[in-house]
């Protein structure tokens, strides 16, 4: 599902689209585009979607991605090392 201006979300509304971002989740899931949105009372929240519906994520959710992707880089270097040696 395409999250664009005017989709609400938990009786929130997008007013404006900030900043488009790619989430990477491992295995199967195809939900793997996030959005900072600006909605019509003024706040600004992370957007996703899981299953295909949309939904507001919290921050914590954002800074346990980042945590998985320095680990997937880290083991992916470590792969590559291993095949240098």
């Amino acid at each position: 599902m395409n999250i664009e201006i005017g989709t609400e979300i938990n009786g929130k509304k997008i007013e404006k689209i900030l900043k488009k971002f790619p989430i990477l989740w491992e295995g199967w899931e195809l939900d793997c585009v996030g959005y900072i949105c600006q909605f019509t009372d003024g706040t600004k929240g992370a957007v996703s979607t899981q299953h295909g519906t949309p939904y507001i994520m919290k921050k914590e959710e954002l800074v346990n991605k980042t945590e998985e992707y320095d680990t997937a880089m880290s083991l992916t270097q470590e792969a590559i090392w291993e095949l240098d040696s």
